[in-house]
């Protein structure tokens, strides 16, 4: 992890991008931050390559890795004062449980009519999902919202991000790295859809 990221005025200062009309028809913002209903700080464990390819930290205590505690953004608060309902907004959850609080605070608050498309990865260990999809279900068919969730037909390990497959730059070296994960890359995100992006690691311990 890079101290330099860990830093609140940046968090604060790329989450007001979504303020300002892109220049050019595609921008993608990466935010160094947890995603939540409220704001705060996130204490995580095992923060290693490895789990970062597969979707986040973990953040129940484990061993090894590296510890640390990272800015936790109220996504929800950052979405109704950003977008309306007018705007195509493509919103992809894979957020290792923090997705119950999240999507319930945009059903609580009137806002599920600000998504267009919901990719999402449902967390058992957090809450109920099929209750969650329920509840999802009900919204979607008043707001016209696509729902997409995890299944053999969208499967959540992205092959083409596999450490035997890609080997970013390393910085340093300006050469392939040996061992893959230093970074991540950007999900591709519809012509002229604001992409709402969720940086890997959720409260839900991503």
């Amino acid at each position: 992890p890079d101290p330099a990221l860990n830093n609140t005025a940046l968090v604060r200062s790329r989450l007001a991008e979504a303020d300002r009309p892109p220049l050019q028809m595609h921008r993608y913002t990466s935010v160094p931050a947890a995603v939540a209903a409220t704001d705060g700080m996130l204490s995580l464990g095992l923060v290693e390559p490895s789990q970062m390819i597969r979707g986040g930290a973990i953040s129940h205590g484990s061993p090894g890795g590296v510890h640390m505690s990272v800015p936790m953004v109220d996504v929800v608060t950052w979405m109704i004062q950003n977008f309306r309902e007018e705007d195509f907004v493509f919103l992809k959850l894979d957020v290792e449980g923090a997705e119950f609080e999240i999507l319930q605070g945009l059903i609580t608050r009137g806002k599920f009519n600000l998504i267009d498309i919901l990719l999402l990865e449902c967390h058992n260990n957090a809450g109920s999902c099929p209750s969650l999809m329920q509840s999802l279900r009900a919204e979607a068919a008043k707001t016209g919202a696509q729902l997409l969730s995890e299944s053999d037909q969208y499967p959540g390990y992205d092959s083409c991000s596999s450490p035997d497959r890609l080997f970013p730059v390393d910085p340093r070296l300006g050469q392939p790295a040996e061992s893959a994960a230093t970074s991540a890359l950007p999900s591709s995100t519809p012509l002229g859809a604001p992409s709402v992006a969720a940086v890997p690691g959720g409260p839900g311990p991503a």
